[in-house]
């Protein structure tokens, strides 16, 4: 028999409607909801395939242990149990510490998962935890607890009100936009440009965003940061900052203009292969446009947390944080700022890796190092995962 059932993508947060088609108890099809309020019949490659990973014949369904070399099924009691006797004997040997948690996708994105799994670290007393969020957007975060003070303070682009939006790093035609969360995102870039407004956007590559925006520059990987220092070194020189704005909701104004004063457009051509006087008009449009946002995700390289930070900073000393068209504060159906502070996720720094010495961000230790927690030998080596 068959039925269709309206459900959700569990993928990323985007979370886009979808309509399954289910024969004998199991999804044969996935297709996207037209009448979903916010994905609006819009549906990624990964999303629309997920169906298949829940048919795949390698999908582990039961706990499995090996024995003479071989799986076989045991039954979840025993599995649990066995397990929870295994870390006790480690943790009792060891000490907490050689125990690590590993949250990945799309587990991250179940707040209850998210809960649990931070309670049971924290019942073992490790500081080993980590999560996929260290491989893909950490920096975006820290610049966010950096400057708003919280890490979940995400200002995203009013693409509705906006007459310049500047891309950097990111592809939101295939991504969905991460922490964007725009319906129809195609429609919404193009109807910037049918009334009046620009999209610019720096990639390596020619994406499909790149395709359909009003400039595309290439700009070497690992180098936007370059560009976007000189642009605010540009608006400082010439006095194109929102002078009111900057004086009554900033601090640090002074430091802001020294550190950026050295990144000249020259400077930046080099690095990044733009020229120079292509970063000059950048920064000026960007300045002078009566509503302007940045947007960007080039956040997993060298520089990742300070081209986060810079890509927020060009919307502040603009005056366009949190105002019409620029990058706007949403209100969600929870205040999640509130919750990471309750159940101690939103401390930066307050523990260290033991290789590495490095510190903790949103809960987490960056996951790169957790194979060499697990390979270097030593008091506390990670010995259970």
């Amino acid at each position: 028999m068959n039925a269709e059932k309206v459900t959700f993508c569990r993928v990323c947060e985007a979370l886009c409607g979808l309509v399954a088609t289910v024969e004998d108890g199991g999804v044969t099809d996935l297709r996207p909801d037209p009448e979903h309020v916010v994905s609006k019949g819009y549906g990624c490659a990964k999303g629309l395939a997920f169906h298949n990973v829940t048919h795949d014949p390698d999908r582990v369904l039961h706990p499995m242990k090996k024995r003479d070399g071989k799986w076989e099924r045991i039954d979840w009691t025993t599995a649990i149990a066995e397990v929870g006797e295994k870390l006790a004997a480690i943790r009792e040997r060891h000490g907490p510490h050689a125990i690590a948690f590993y949250t990945g996708n799309p587990s991250v994105f179940s707040y209850s998962t998210r809960l649990f799994a931070g309670s049971l670290a924290g019942a073992v007393g490790t500081r080993n935890t980590y999560s996929a969020g260290t491989q893909d957007n950490s920096a975006d975060f820290l610049a966010s607890k950096f400057l708003y003070g919280a890490y979940l303070l995400q200002p995203i682009p009013d693409l509705e009100r906006t007459d310049y939006l500047f891309l950097v790093g990111v592809n939101p035609l295939v991504s969905h936009g991460t922490l964007l969360h725009a319906a129809e995102i195609r429609k919404q870039l193009k109807a910037i440009r049918a009334r009046g407004g620009k999209v610019v956007v720096l990639d390596p590559r020619r994406t499909e965003t790149a395709r359909v925006a009003s400039e595309h520059h290439f700009v070497r990987p690992d180098t936007d940061v370059f560009v976007l220092m000189a642009m605010l070194s540009v608006i400082f020189r010439e006095g194109l900052e929102a002078r009111r704005f900057v004086e009554a909701h900033t601090t640090g104004e002074a430091d802001l203009r020294r550190a950026v004063e050295a990144f000249t457009p020259e400077l930046a051509a080099t690095k990044s292969g733009i020229d120079a006087d292509t970063i000059v008009r950048l920064a000026r449009e960007f300045a002078r446009a009566p509503a302007a946002c940045t947007y960007g995700r080039a956040v997993c390289g060298t520089y990742g947390t300070l081209t986060s930070w810079a890509l927020d900073v060009l919307n502040i000393v603009t005056g366009r944080l949190d105002a019409p068209g620029g990058a706007i504060f949403a209100d969600g159906a929870l205040d999640m700022v509130a919750v990471t502070s309750r159940v101690g996720m939103d401390h930066y720094a307050h523990r260290h890796s033991r290789v590495g010495h490095h510190p903790v961000c949103r809960g987490d230790l960056p996951s790169g190092i957790l194979a060499d927690e697990i390979t270097t030998p030593g008091a506390e080596q990670v010995r259970a995962w």
